[in-house]
């Protein structure tokens, strides 16, 4: 008789689809973890989720259990408003009922009773809760308190981006009952980690290592390199990610230095709550030769691989980003912040070139490194070699594995 594996449970909330979600495809289709754990990877059902699920993992075929559990939060909906009306009064009074109907809580027993119900049925012997940040999304939260009943599931929590500082004793009692319930917290850097104990979390039972990621969007073959020089950045467009940063760059460009300014291309991709605010920019300073925008793109990639320089420019709030693992395994020359898991595991000058994300002076230092770099070739060469270098060495599906096996078997205590 065969025996019977052991079950992994895999729990993600997000309002869009992307990288965080993305992450948790290199455990679910992880084939050292796959021969060990029964895996089903479960979710906030939402449409536009489940379309990015059944396209990144369509021609796989090992038996992929995916689950979307029909939980009730306001993250989506607030999420579409951010992306549909320009006019911030307006957005802050379209989000403000929904957002303050579910910080009163209302949603929070349908939504525990579906955990449990769910836990009941599957009986997992690992959860493994992927949350963007924290305390970030509320369902993941949710998930952990109820894990609470559940002694002999071991809980992994993992944090992808910085954690937020509690600022009240409300906070710290749920942060105290999910201490209770988490065996150990997961996240990509050193910076993140001493968050996380400053928010009040036992240091032994938060562990931090970087991610393995690998792209499995092909890329569109027929993406012809543009002629100018190209800059390239993916991520949600907010103010924590910069990109208004890059474009006071390229104005300060057409002022300074001319030449360069006109054979410079910025392609940014993704889509978010600043989208308007930034093309009010381009349009009122007639940037639009050196913009575009490309919106959310399951292609991506194709754009990653045909820039000259890959432009990372995050002010806060980030950890390790997955499209940073990608340009570094398609041996991009990268501009990037110097904070959190990039400055781990980049140096500046040997396999990027590190910015601090000063307020002040960040426009500033990234034009000083695109102009260095634009008119240093050999240097951007050496770079991309030296960055090849450094993913081929830390990153791995093997090493990441046997990295998370650990925790989930709870040989590393």
């Amino acid at each position: 008789m065969e025996k019977k594996m052991p079950k992994l449970l895999i729990y993600s909330q997000c309002h869009i689809y992307g990288g965080s979600e993305r992450l948790m495809q290199s455990i679910y289709k992880n084939q050292w973890i796959r021969e060990v754990y029964d895996i089903t990877f479960s979710y906030l059902f939402f449409q536009d989720y489940l379309d990015g699920l059944k396209r990144d993992n369509s021609g796989y075929n090992f038996n992929l259990k995916l689950k979307g559990l029909p939980l009730i939060s306001v993250g989506n909906l607030l999420n579409k408003i951010n992306l549909r009306f320009g006019s911030k009064f307006m957005r802050r009074a379209l989000k403000a009922p929904p957002y303050l109907i579910q910080k009163l809580g209302f949603f929070a027993p349908w939504n525990y009773m579906v955990f449990l119900v769910y836990l009941l049925y599957e009986k997992p012997n690992v959860v493994h809760i992927n949350n963007g940040g924290y305390p970030a999304a509320e369902t993941c939260n949710q998930l952990a308190r109820v894990l609470l009943l559940f002694p002999s599931i071991r809980v992994i929590y993992q944090v992808n981006n910085q954690a937020v500082y509690a600022n009240s004793l409300y906070s710290r009692y749920f942060d105290w009952i999910i201490s209770v319930s988490v065996d150990t917290f997961l996240t990509h850097s050193k910076q993140n980690k001493e968050r996380l104990v400053t928010r009040g979390f036992a240091i032994e039972k938060i562990r931090n290592f970087p991610s393995y990621f690998a792209e499995s969007i092909e890329s569109e073959s027929n993406l012809s390199k543009d002629e100018r020089f190209t800059l390239c950045m993916v991520g949600f467009l907010s103010y924590r990610k910069g990109q208004m940063f890059l474009l006071e760059v390229l104005l300060s460009l057409r002022e300074t230095h001319r030449d360069i300014f006109d054979t410079v291309l910025l392609n940014l991709v993704g889509g978010g709550e600043e989208e308007f605010k930034l093309k009010e920019f381009v349009a009122k300073n007639n940037l639009q030769k050196q913009v575009n925008f490309l919106g959310q793109r399951p292609d991506y990639i194709s754009y990653v691989e045909k820039c000259d320089l890959y432009m990372l420019t995050s002010i806060e709030g980030e950890d390790l980003p997955l499209v940073l693992i990608t340009a570094m395994n398609k041996g991009k020359c990268i501009i990037a912040s110097n904070f959190a898991g990039i400055s781990d595991i980049l140096s500046h000058g040997e396999d990027a070139y590190l910015i601090e994300p000063n307020k002040d002076t960040f426009a500033k230092d990234i034009k000083s490194a695109i102009l260095k770099l634009y008119n240093d070739k050999p240097l951007r060469e050496r770079i991309s070699k030296n960055v090849l270098r450094t993913f081929e060495n830390t990153f791995g599906e093997k090493i990441y594995a046997s990295r998370l096996l650990e925790l989930y078997s709870n040989k590393n205590e």
